[in-house]
Formats: C-alpha cells, structure tokens, sequence
C-alpha cells in the first residue's frame, strides 16, 4: 500500500484553498499566491508570509489570501500580526470567516472563552443555521477547537459533526481535530469506528494506533506501526522536520521512544508554533 503522509497544522481553510481551482504551472511562471501556497504545503511559511505580502501589495481585495495570512501567521505564533490580517480580510470575505479566522487567533493567543461566544452565536444565526458551505463549515470546526479547549465537550461534539459533514469532503486536518478530541475523551473506540485499517494519510493512521494502543491492542496493525516508525525513522535521519509535530506524537504514544520525540518536538518549533505545539514540548522534555 502507498502511504500519503500530511500534517495538521494547516488550517481546514488553507486546505480547501490549496486544493482549488488548478493551475497551470507548467506553461506560466506562478503567481506569487501560487508561490505562497507551495510554501505553505512545504512548511516554508516565511517564504509563504512573505509571498502572500507581496501578492497582497498588489491584490489588496483578495480577502481568503487575507485570511491565509492570518493562518501562516498563527502557525507562527504571531497573534497581533494574525489579527490584523483578519481585520483586513473582513471587508471582502463572508463575516462568518472573520469570526473563524479571529477564533484561530484566539487558539493560538488562549483567549478563548472571547472568541467562542460571538462564532457559536453567529452559528446559531438564522442566515448560518442551514449553511454548510466551505466558509460555515470552517467556522464550525474552529468553533469545536475552541469549545474543547473550554472543556465543552458536548458543544465540541455537536460543532464537529456540523463540520463533517459540511459541502464540502471534510479535509483531513478537520477529521483529526475531530479523532484527537475523542481520544482526549477517551472515547478510544469512536476513533475506530471512524477510522480504517488502510487509511491512506499518516496523520490518521496515527491516531488510530494511539487509540489501539490505549485499549491494549498495541500489537494489532503492526504493518502500519512499522511502516510509520520506518518512515519517521528515515526522516529523522535524514534531518527531514516536515513532519516532526506527528513524529514526536508518535514517539510519545505509540512507540515510545523519548530520544526521537525529544529531537522531533524541538525541531518542530522551527515550523509551527501554535499551542499543541508548546504542549507536545513539554510533553517530551517533561522529566528534564
């Protein structure tokens, strides 16, 4: 089986973005919102914040590349900077955007009772309640990140099913937000119900094996618990960090492994700085 290995830090917004209309980059030179977009599937997200300036320079009404600032700037951890691009955005997005892309902001920044309340409100809209466009359906898989943060678990439950089933095929990134808030609940079962032993992404295969290995069934599936510890085996040494946030969750809670999760959590921090990644830090150096 061909493996497909991804990450979750890209937002559900980024992901729908960058799986848009195609582009003919064989016969034209990219666009520099086209350049950003490769950036950002690779991490670069310097390149990315930097491309997505110069295109907005020139394209200042392009409100979703806006909020793909917003995002790039989140992963980065720079909060003020991310809500100003939000702030931007709003004149030429739908509000309902605005208000998700503030309540990622407010992930990051752990401000989040604040920005719950106005996005679940706004959900409850007469002109949001019945929606599930790309626009609503990000929304309300922020809105369950920030009520799992709360401890709002039945809220959390209610938004990500909203989420999933939106439009649009849910992206990847919002199917594991939504399998790592049933493993945060211990619902280790749920996880497999919704997922499948052939999963093509790395990302979801991974938190089925958490959920395996927390109900004692560590040794079913072993193909693809050696697949992946080869896969992050080779990447590590290689100095490939693309995947260091999955890496390191794999070395914490399905091989333990405390020398990898500790080199892939440092690393880490040189892509993506959202809170997950602070935490998954500290997990790893917990006991220096």
């Amino acid at each position: 089986m061909k493996w497909i290995s991804t990450t979750c830090c890209c937002s559900f917004l980024q992901v729908c973005l960058l799986l848009g209309p195609a582009q003919t980059w064989a016969t034209d030179k990219p666009s520099l919102s086209q350049a950003a977009r490769q950036a950002e599937t690779e991490h670069r997200f310097e390149d990315a914040s930097r491309y997505l300036r110069d295109w907005l320079r020139q394209h200042p009404a392009d409100g979703p590349a806006w909020l793909r600032l917003a995002s790039v700037m989140t992963v980065r951890g720079d909060a003020a900077g991310a809500a100003a691009a939000c702030a931007r955005a709003a004149p030429f997005v739908d509000p309902i955007a605005v208000l998700a892309c503030r309540g990622r902001v407010a992930l990051a920044s752990l401000e989040h009772r604040r920005a719950y309340a106005p996005l679940a409100a706004a959900l409850q809209h007469p002109r949001y309640i019945m929606r599930s466009d790309i626009w609503t359906a990000w929304a309300c898989g922020v809105a369950a990140e920030l009520a799992t943060a709360q401890g709002l678990d039945d809220e959390a439950d209610l938004l990500y099913r909203r989420a999933l089933r939106g439009d649009a095929e849910p992206s990847p990134q919002i199917r594991a937000a939504w399998l790592d808030h049933l493993l945060a609940t211990g619902r280790y079962r749920q996880v497999l119900v919704h997922t499948s032993a052939h999963e093509a992404l790395g990302m979801l295969q991974l938190r089925r094996l958490i959920a395996l290995r927390h109900l004692g069934l560590g040794r079913k599936e072993a193909s693809q618990r050696e697949y992946l510890d080869w896969q992050y085996r080779s990447e590590l040494a290689s100095g490939d960090f693309l995947h260091a946030r999955e890496i390191a969750r794999f070395y914490l809670d399905v091989l333990p492994d405390r020398e990898r999760a500790r080199l892939a959590a440092w690393h880490n921090l040189d892509y993506q700085r959202e809170a997950e990644d602070y935490a998954l830090y500290h997990r790893a150096f917990a006991d220096q």
